[in-house]
């Protein structure tokens, strides 16, 4: 059977545990963060398309118009299908735009990194209109692993994605997270692209996701609660462990 000698350091560190308990818990709290498909899009015609123009160890992505961008030979028409997670049958039109959409980094193999630039959805040509959707990014990849189709996307780290939206569809599925990922499907790929890269053209279509925060924020009322429970640790482990102090420094005496 332990003495009060032996209690009493036992109960002391009852308070510290105690605090890093309730502390242990608000870091461990459920968060509200999740992923969730921002927008999908097909391209309209096949006469506009995705140009793959290279520059030495430079390759740029820029996109040109067709019929119905003839004001805007930088946008290409395209047809939104689907918004947040509302599917849209009948699609949508819009433009697409790159600016600066580029790369200098070195080809490995059919892989070529570092691209970075702004690709803009509007509801008119060259940026015009709402700002249905506009992605900055920088790090991806632009893979061409077959001799017709590839794709723009996050495949090698690091990789980072904001978005900006006036559409209230979309900034209500973004609800104030601004990160997220994208990935660009290119498809008809002309010439085909086999060894280095060379000047291209092809049709795209494209992904755009939310992902969840690597830094969550936790909810307002888990938060209460969690700090809630860490003074209530703490005055517990006080509660158990002055009488026991008192009891202790009465024996000694």
């Amino acid at each position: 059977m332990r003495s009060a000698t032996n209690r009493v350091p036992v109960l002391a560190r009852l308070l510290p545990c105690a605090l890093a308990f309730g502390c242990a818990a608000l870091l461990g709290l459920p968060t509200t963060a999740s992923a969730g498909t921002i927008l999908n899009f097909g391209q309209q015609l096949s006469t506009s398309e995705v140009f793959g123009t290279v520059s030495g160890s430079t390759l740029t992505l820029d996109t040109r118009g067709g019929p119905l961008s003839p004001s805007s030979p930088t946008s290409i028409p395209i047809l939104i299908t689907q918004l947040g997670n509302l599917p849209i049958p009948a699609g949508v039109l819009a433009f697409e735009t790159f600016e600066g959409v580029t790369s200098a980094a070195a080809q490995v193999g059919s892989d070529k990194g570092g691209f970075s630039g702004t690709i803009i959805i509007s509801a008119g040509p060259g940026g015009t209109g709402q700002n249905i959707l506009t992605t900055t990014f920088a790090g991806g990849t632009l893979s061409l692993p077959s001799q017709g189709s590839g794709s723009l996307n996050d495949a090698q780290p690091p990789f980072s994605v904001s978005f900006t939206s006036a559409n209230p569809t979309i900034e209500a599925v973004l609800a104030g997270t601004t990160g997220g990922t994208f990935a660009l499907a290119l498809a008809n790929i002309s010439p085909p692209q086999i060894g280095t890269f060379t000047n291209f053209r092809a049709q795209s279509s494209g992904v755009f996701s939310t992902t969840a925060s690597a830094h969550p924020i936790p909810e307002p009322a888990s938060i209460a609660m969690a700090l809630w429970a860490v003074p209530l640790w703490a005055v517990l482990g006080m509660l158990g462990y002055r009488p026991l102090r008192h009891r202790y420094k009465s024996s000694k005496a």
